[in-house]
């Protein structure tokens, strides 16, 4: 999202690439401080969620391989399957 607007008042994409830069450094920093605050005060909670997200992630391509190949052309979408099941 702040890469489509800094596209709009910018003219050239290598500035686009180097206005990026500082944001995801911004957008790292609050993540790995907010992992961080999580990890110290809720300690059980956050294994609890970090094991359920690593298993989600393993799970999810295949699930998705499975769906592809097995509904038909016209079914359901299968990004909604694996959403539906997750």
């Amino acid at each position: 999202m702040t890469a489509l607007e800094l596209f709009s008042y910018l003219d050239s994409f290598g500035m686009l690439c180097l206005f990026i830069i500082p944001y995801g450094l911004g957008a790292g920093a609050v993540d790995a401080e907010l992992n961080n605050y999580v990890a110290l005060h809720y300690f059980p909670v956050y294994e609890l969620v970090s094991f359920f997200f690593g298993l989600r992630t393993i799970i999810s391509p295949y699930i998705l391989s499975v769906a592809l190949t097995e509904l038909p052309v016209g079914g359901a979408d299968p990004r909604l399957l694996v959403e539906f099941r997750q």
